[in-house]
């Protein structure tokens, strides 16, 4: 399988391509952004085209689990990008959304509690119920979920 592996962050594009490298069967093509894939993708043919390998949740093993399923002829649809194609619900409060684009700008919790006017320990119970209700690491964890779902 001939692969073409489009990240700019080189640390990761040079360990995933080493990882993809170790698979019998497997060429690996490297671009550094996008300009060169787009170039890359003019000049050769490729099977299969690798970008912005940012999968929370997923490591290079599943990654290389997914382009065998791929090669058997199966379908791989990651889970998040299906849930937001069903036209996944907002979860969020408007308290627990506020609170949540104020931590997203740096606010520490005295500050959002201020901003919001409710005490702190009101704010940290907001934090806490999102980045619950979104399964997330962290508050700017739960940030970054809401704001790709355009929640915020």
């Amino acid at each position: 399988m001939n692969i073409l592996l489009a990240e700019d962050q080189a640390m990761i594009r040079t360990a995933l391509a080493s990882l993809l490298r170790l698979e019998a069967g497997f060429t690996v093509t490297e671009a550094a952004d996008g300009n060169a894939a787009h170039t890359l993708l003019k000049q050769q043919s490729f099977d299969l085209l690798l970008s912005d390998i940012e999968m929370p949740g997923k490591s290079g093993i599943e990654l290389v689990q997914a382009i065998q399923q791929v090669m058997a002829g199966k379908r791989v649809v990651d889970s998040e990008l299906l849930l937001n194609s069903l036209g996944e619900q907002d979860p969020l409060s408007d308290k627990e959304r506020q609170a949540l684009r104020l931590a997203s700008e740096g606010k520490s919790t005295s500050e959002i509690a201020a901003a919001l006017y409710i005490a702190e320990g009101t704010a940290r119970n907001y934090l806490s119920d999102a980045i619950s209700k979104l399964s997330a690491a962290n508050r700017i964890d739960a940030a970054r979920i809401a704001r790709q779902k355009g929640w915020l």
